[in-house]
């Protein structure tokens, strides 16, 4: 019975095929002529089975000696919300060496937005760069779910064997978030449980005005505790996972009178890098026809306001994606294997592109005495970290480095100039070349000098009279052409015009000098004056 189907399905295929010769003839002699109506349902029909055969063949060959696999799991149905938190914290017994679960709060319904972070030391804040996923943020959109979910898996397997997922887990803190939108995944529809748009949600001043980025009290429960948590740990950068085309989409989503035309931000050029980063390392999103490249400026292709990729670039300076990697919403089950391994490569480099492609570095003061000219080879000594700020000439965003010191600023490869600034130290610039693989890329360090601090007002004026009266009390007080008067006169016409009234350092310094030579004088004069005179002592009566 069943080899008569699996025949009986062959069958189909090949008078299918046939019925499209038939069709259009003109086509195998090369005519330039659309498919009719009933040619397209024909080819879409055998693409699809055709894909579907090849994604069970995929998801065939994730088991292990015929055992069935954690990553097959992931890929084989779509999980309830109750299966979800299940499975994660299941996930963090298994591979809780380099994973963390926790929840960013609580949905009408009651139901959790869990995160997960895959580092090799989760939880601790360390001088290593921060990227984000998130899935589901519409009801309707379930695919990024089970896509993030396989990703921890396949991290966790490869970790030690695949050296991107070794330094994905090693050199930086990868948080993933399977379902933003739990409570419309359970009803299957696009807006939470109170019928709204998580992204159309987010604070806009291209829509709000004067109210501007900060929440304003209207926001959704699920947009406020995203907005709470994204303010508390600095992101390079982050994607969100939606379906309905295949596209990578850049900022800007939105434009002032929302008409569609491209919006392009101030770090167009690196947004456009990182998403055809993406669009490039997936199988088939850069051949798209309909958006060049396989990327597209969001208000280009249809604006929106409220979304949550403007919002994270405006305020947070977080550059973030949106990426379409389906086009039917919602696919069969079936399709999850196929849909795994065409974003596979892309997802991993993504996120190696942002953190380790471009500029970064540390930043430090200069340890004291630090400004003498070092010997060959000796290294530069530092002091502390200082939280600069990093300016890329010809960008418009400025990065701030963190409480380590250390900055990243994703950009495409070529030649910068690049300033550090911090009040209090003068600034130190830089050209800096970077490379076309992330691999290759190297730390651009910078060390900062204190500025001293000037004296203001009075005490300038303190300080000056001060010097001169020290100098002048020792100059006339010391005998002519002695050791002592030599020595005062000598430091007096050394320091004439060199002494400044304008830095503590310089001033406490050698006012030192003066009244250590005071102090000596005077201490001279006063033993001199108090020694008895010598011979016999004259007794007095009472």
């Amino acid at each position: 019975m069943i080899t008569r189907c699996r025949k009986s399905g062959v069958l189909r295929h090949f008078l299918a095929v046939v019925l499209i010769l038939l069709l259009d003839g003109r086509r195998a002699e090369g005519a330039d002529h659309e498919l009719n109506p009933q040619q397209l349902a024909v080819q879409e029909h055998l693409s699809s089975t055709a894909a579907l055969h090849k994604s069970r063949a995929l998801h065939k060959s994730l088991s292990k000696d015929g055992l069935h696999t954690p990553m097959q799991s992931t890929l084989s149905k779509y999980f309830s919300n109750m299966e979800l938190g299940e499975y994660m914290a299941n996930y963090v017994q298994r591979c809780g060496n380099i994973s963390r679960l926790f929840s960013l709060g609580t949905t009408p319904n009651g139901n959790e937005l869990w995160a997960l972070e895959l580092s090799a030391a989760p939880g601790k804040i360390e001088a290593k760069p921060n990227f984000k996923y998130l899935a589901n943020m519409h009801g309707d959109e379930p695919v990024g779910r089970q896509l993030l979910l396989t990703m921890a898996e396949w991290l966790c397997e490869h970790r030690s064997t695949d050296a991107k997922a070794a330094r994905i887990i090693q050199d930086m803190h990868l948080f993933l978030v399977p379902t933003v939108n739990p409570d419309g995944f359970s009803s299957k529809t696009r807006g939470n449980s109170k019928g709204v748009d998580l992204n159309r949600d987010f604070p806009d001043p291209l829509h709000r005005g004067s109210l501007g980025l900060a929440p304003n009290g209207s926001e959704q429960a699920e947009t406020v505790d995203l907005i709470k948590w994204m303010q508390k740990r600095p992101f390079v950068a982050s994607a969100s996972f939606h379906e309905g085309a295949v596209v990578a989409n850049y900022p800007f989503d939105g434009t002032l009178n929302g008409s569609t035309m491209t919006n392009v931000s101030g770090d167009d050029p690196t947004f456009q890098h990182l998403a055809s980063v993406y669009a490039g390392a997936h199988t088939s999103m850069s051949e798209s026809k309909q958006f060049p490249g396989g990327i597209t400026n969001g208000a280009a292709w249809y604006p929106i306001w409220g979304g949550m990729q403007d919002w994270n670039y405006l305020a947070l300076g977080c550059m973030e994606l949106t990426l379409e990697i389906s086009e039917a919403k919602a696919p069969p089950p079936e399709l999850l294997a196929l849909l795994w391994q065409n974003n596979l490569p892309a997802m991993l480099a993504l996120p190696l592109a942002a953190a380790f492609e471009g500029l970064r570095g540390f930043v430090h003061a200069a340890a004291p005495g630090s400004s003498r000219k070092l010997e060959p080879g000796e290294p530069e000594a530092v002091g502390t970290p200082l939280a600069a700020s990093i300016e890329v000439e010809g960008a418009a965003r400025t990065v701030k480095a963190g409480p380590f010191g250390d900055f990243y600023r994703p950009l495409p490869p070529g030649e910068y100039n690049v300033t550090a600034s911090m009040s209090g130290y003068a600034s130190a610039s830089a050209l800096w070349v970077v490379p076309p693989s992330p691999d290759s890329s190297s730390l651009l360090n910078f060390t900062l000098q204190a500025i001293p601090k000037p004296f203001k007002g009075r005490k300038a004026a303190h300080a000056e009279a001060a010097r001169a009266a020290a100098e002048d009390y020792m100059a006339g007080q010391l005998k002519d052409g002695s050791v002592f008067d030599t020595a005062a006169m000598s430091l007096r016409t050394r320091h004439a015009g060199q002494l400044q009234p304008h830095t503590w350092s310089s001033v406490v310094h050698r006012m030192s000098v003066l009244f250590l030579g005071i102090g000596i004088f005077v201490g001279c004069r006063y033993l001199y004056q108090r020694t008895p005179p010598q011979g016999p002592v004259e007794r007095r009566r009472n």
